[in-house]
């Protein structure tokens, strides 16, 4: 009996002691979960507190819309507590009125559609604050699921300022576009087939077609049929980077013939060829004269789960907590930092090293402060000061922090303080660069006082602008060349109080080499040889090591450079060159202006000279008649009158003279064409010339085949004499003027020659322009107002025909022109 006792008494002994080792085990598994769950918690509390102090607002939604979850940034974006906010629709709250159905409804549709389209895209909406309200907002919305349960993440950002800011360019660029669209050039655009995909408004000054007229339609529509193979050949070559001006005949909407010159350069988009871009200029009236020239985006994952009562559920939810924010810190855009009490650096996110160059290691346990611009700093530490006396206290702040290559980088930051934070312990900053806001801002607002500040005298304001492109583009210097007379001119900013200094040695500056090779810009120092860019007296003096070069055009002509110069091998972007372009064409308006205020003001010299003489012998002739008449004899009476009847002609020639330019300038100058022998027209002028200049010998020549013209003889016949008034006032007395009439099928030339000055080289192009003439006006010796040849040309023009001037072999001058001819039949 007392061993069965004994037996039992050791089994219920055993069994005690396995259920105290059994208990023992629970209570340290117990404990290690707690430790666990303790642990995760922290981790969540810090990664919480620091989403909670991003500068971006994140709002969690349920599959119904309901918002579960709000950050900090998105209490202060919306000024609404998450309180608020949670457990309710997100559109009855947070989308204005006029929006909240069809945003209910767009989001139910999207999420019964698993958000299809909506995932990792960036979208712009209308907002609601508490007060009313509305701003802009971009909104990034990811998924996230949790067994059976889908949740939504969106990421909001107030892009009001940016808004603005792209506004205030929409504005800007308007203005210029504004300015291209209404010169007198035709802005054009073709696709690699040679269909237009732009042109300016200008074009329908130009052809009577307008923009929709001629966009989606190849140019060789438009081409006269002559003139198309060449310009299909010419086409192809400027695709392959010859960038030579073309000159051709387009047919305007009437059918008219307008001559034009393109100066194109190939396009591309993307790194690939696209097309051409180019302008067009109308030259109808100058073509024979110059024939021998030429986002933030971001991704959230996961949603923190519900807690659950279940230990195991709790843990997993803990977990995927750290996970998500571990990941949102260490992927976001912008630098997440906390500081020290002092200042210091104790976390830095990865994002450091885009922004600014250095690790983590380099940075952590550094000052901050040390890193700021001196100009920025006291600022900072007055925020910084500020912040420390006042738990919670949120704070934006502006400034440079300084780059590991040395650069200053400009920063926006909100700083929170979080010291009491049992978590955190820290300042904790979100910092984002803006430093091409600011960039663009500052050239935004140096360009608008730049224009605002503009005066009467075009020669101040394009000093203005090129000390504007130096300053704006940061270049080291800015020069213009300008050419004035055959003179080269030339202002630097290194010696902006001395003005525009005329250069003795112009071919010892780049840019009258680049301005005598032709061709459009923009010119970079990778497109020059070394030894043109190293002969330039700048670059040898100051040791430039690249530029950026712009011609200046004026009716298609290059009249001056624009030239920015830095000591940094740079490269220059797309936006600075642009920029460039755009100040580079506002110089050109002031040429145009200048050459316009100087072209009048030779004219009234001119005029005036030309009519003092004629009116003071007439003045004195009537006199003398008045007081003398009477005693005089016949022959000095009708020498008197002879003299008087010469002078009126001259005045009545002048004033005639003017009549027509003024009626060309109106578009009112007509001619009224007929059949007409020219041969016997040529003969009656030839006859008169002889009488009127008896000193000069006149002969004609008249080829077989040169018979009837369309033509308007009393037209005709002042060209023929303006032409041989010129070949007598040019060439010595005595000397020969000699008339030429050559048929070719159907075009007739006649060619006027003589043994006279010639024309320098330099004018050869201009000599058909309204007032101008080959000496300048204060030395203005021969008589006339520089009318002749530009009324010449208008009327051989009128009549469909060419004038040209070319030298003449041996010495002299010969000017020709052409007539349409009357076939035979």
């Amino acid at each position: 009996m007392g061993g069965r006792e004994s037996r039992g008494t050791r089994e219920l002994r055993g069994e005690l002691a396995e259920l105290r080792r059994r208990k023992a085990e629970l209570e340290a598994s117990e404990n290690r979960y707690r430790r666990l769950v303790e642990e995760l918690s922290r981790g969540e509390d810090l990664f919480r507190s620091m989403t909670d102090t991003a500068n971006d607002a994140i709002i969690a939604l349920d599959a119904q819309g309901i918002v579960i979850y709000m950050n900090r940034a998105g209490e202060r974006l919306f000024g609404r507590s998450a309180e608020e906010v949670l457990g309710r629709p997100l559109h009855e709250i947070l989308v204005p009125e006029r929006f909240r159905d069809y945003s209910s409804e767009a989001f139910a549709a999207r999420a019964a559609a698993g958000m299809d389209g909506m995932l990792g895209t960036v979208r712009e909406f209308l907002a609601l604050s508490k007060d009313g309200r509305e701003f802009p907002v971009e909104v990034s919305i990811s998924a996230a699921r949790s067994g059976e349960r889908t949740c939504y993440i969106t990421f909001c950002r107030d892009i009001t300022r940016r808004k603005q800011t792209e506004e205030d360019l929409r504005e800007s660029q308007q203005r210029y576009r504004d300015l291209i669209e209404n010169l007198n050039d035709v802005v054009f655009t073709l696709d690699l087939l040679g269909r237009f995909t732009y042109i300016s408004p200008t074009i329908e000054r130009m052809s009577h077609y307008t923009a929709d007229d001629i966009i989606g339609r190849p140019f060789a529509h438009f081409v006269h049929p002559d003139d198309l193979q060449g310009l299909l050949e010419e086409f192809e070559r400027t695709l392959g980077g010859d960038l030579e001006p073309h000159e051709f005949r387009v047919l305007d909407k009437d059918g008219t013939i307008v001559h034009v010159r393109t100066s194109s350069r190939p396009l591309f988009r993307n790194g690939e060829l696209a097309g051409l871009a180019g302008l067009m200029t109308d030259i109808s009236r100058h073509k024979q004269a110059e024939e021998e020239l030429e986002s933030y985006r971001g991704n959230l994952e996961d949603l923190v789960e519900e807690r659950t009562r279940e230990l195991e559920g709790a843990t997993e939810r803990l977990r995927h907590s750290e996970r998500y924010f571990r990941a949102l810190i260490e992927n976001a855009y912008d630098i997440i930092a906390v500081l020290n009490r002092e200042g210091r650096m104790d976390y830095l996110s990865p994002s450091l090293e885009k922004l600014s160059g250095f690790t983590q290691e380099e940075r952590l346990g550094e000052d901050a402060f040390k890193f700021f611009h001196p100009e920025d700093l006291p600022g900072v530490m007055e925020a910084f000061t500020r912040g420390l006396l006042q738990p919670g206290y949120t704070d934006m702040v502006e400034y440079r922090w300084q780059h590991k290559d040395g650069s200053w980088h400009w920063q926006e930051a909100v700083a929170t303080n979080m010291l009491e934070d049992p978590v955190v312990h820290g300042i904790v900053v979100n910092a984002r660069d803006i430093t091409d806001r600011k960039r663009a801002e500052e050239r935004l607002r140096k360009l608008n006082e730049c224009f605002l500040s503009l005066g009467t005298d075009p020669l101040e304001n394009i000093r203005r602008f090129v000390m504007t492109g130096k300053d704006i583009l940061e270049a080291n210097m800015a020069r213009y060349g300008r050419l004035d007379k055959g003179d080269f001119h030339i202002f630097s900013s290194h010696h902006a109080d001395e003005g525009f200094q005329r250069m003795e040695k112009a071919g010892g500056y780049l840019c009258y080499h680049l301005m005598s090779r032709g061709g459009a810009g923009p010119v970079t120092r990778k497109e020059i040889a070394n030894h043109v860019f190293d002969k330039d007296s700048d670059v040898c003096e100051h040791c430039f090591s690249s530029f950026l070069f712009y011609p200046i055009e004026v009716q298609g002509e290059v009249v001056g450079c624009f030239t920015l110069f830095d000591k940094e091998d740079r490269a220059y972007s797309r936006m600075e060159m642009d920029t460039m372009a755009m100040l580079a064409r506002a110089i050109g308006i002031e040429e145009e202006r200048h050459a316009f205020n100087e072209s009048l003001r030779d004219f009234v010299d001119v005029a005036s000279h030309e009519l003092r003489h004629p009116v003071a012998l007439l003045a004195g002739y009537t006199e003398t008649l008045e007081s003398h008449g009477p005693e005089m004899d016949e022959l000095t009476r009708q020498e008197i009158v002879d003299a008087i009847i010469l002078s009126a002609e001259r005045i009545s020639s002048m004033v005639m003279g003017l009549v027509n330019a003024s009626l060309v300038e109106r578009e009112r100058f007509h001619v009224s064409t007929r059949r007409v022998e020219i041969a016997p027209l040529v003969e009656q002028v030839v006859r008169e010339m002889r009488v009127k200049a008896p000193g000069w010998g006149f002969f004609t020549e008249v080829s077989r085949g040169a018979g009837e013209c369309e033509a308007d003889p009393e037209r005709i016949h002042d060209v023929l004499v303006v032409l041989m008034d010129n070949a007598v006032k040019y060439s010595p007395e005595g000397s020969d003027v000699e008339v030429r009439v050559e048929g070719a099928g159907r075009e007739v030339t006649i060619s006027v020659l003589d043994r006279g000055t010639g024309v320098p080289v330099e004018h050869g192009d201009r000599i058909f322009e309204r007032f101008f003439q080959v000496e300048e006006a204060q030395y203005h010796s021969k008589p006339g107002l520089g009318l002749g040849l530009f009324l010449a040309r208008q009327v051989v023009e009128a009549h469909g025909g060419r004038i040209w001037y070319e030298p003449r072999a041996g010495g002299g001058s010969i000017f020709r022109f052409t007539l349409p001819g009357v076939k035979s039949s």
